[in-house]
């Protein structure tokens, strides 16, 4: 069956010769009686290449994580639903204590995917990203309650495989508790 590229205004099917790449519809011949190719002036409306050309925009904007959680954030709804948050000041706090770090810092991303399926499980995830200090400096992570963080993940609930740790940075993984607010789950420095 050939392809259909419009409607012709008897309501017939506009089709394309494969040779002479021309436009056609079938006509009936009474006298002969069978089909003929009646060849039609028609420039067919490309809206194919347009809806693609839109999917394709939509992929990109979604870079990390899988497609059902929600995204990257804006860094305003960011700074009000975790970072002016109490909680999340404390994880900052935390980071500051000597050694408070190598607690919660994964060599692997596997381990925070483990350890929010195990504790965190049913909690909203999110990844605060900051950017990595320079070659020579050594990252001191407690210094980053005066950076701002260059994106924020929401990760939404229950997605732990969209734990990926993709883009370059600091990643603080966080999962939202009802009545205690922000707990970390993990680091990740890629």
């Amino acid at each position: 069956m050939p392809k259909i590229y419009g409607s012709y205004k008897t309501g017939v099917d506009i089709y394309k010769d494969p040779k002479s790449k021309k436009f056609y519809i079938l006509e009936w011949n009474p006298q002969a009686r069978e089909t003929y190719k009646k060849f039609i002036n028609f420039k067919p409306i490309i809206t194919i290449k347009k809806s693609s050309t839109k999917k394709t925009k939509t992929q990109k904007k979604q870079k990390g994580g899988q497609p059902q959680v929600p995204g990257q954030m804006t860094m305003d709804m960011c700074s009000a639903d975790v970072l002016n948050t109490e909680s999340y000041k404390s994880i900052l706090a935390q980071l500051q204590i000597p050694d408070g770090i190598n607690k919660y810092l994964a060599s692997d991303i596997q381990k925070i995917q483990d350890e929010y399926k195990t504790k965190f499980a049913g909690k909203r995830l999110v990844d605060v990203i900051y950017d990595l200090p320079q070659p020579e400096i050594k990252p001191v992570l407690g210094q980053l309650i005066n950076q701002k963080p260059k994106m924020c993940w929401d990760h939404g609930t229950d997605n732990p495989e969209s734990i990926t740790g993709g883009a370059p940075g600091i990643h603080l993984y966080i999962a939202k508790f009802l009545d205690a607010g922000w707990q970390l789950v993990g680091i990740f420095i890629k």
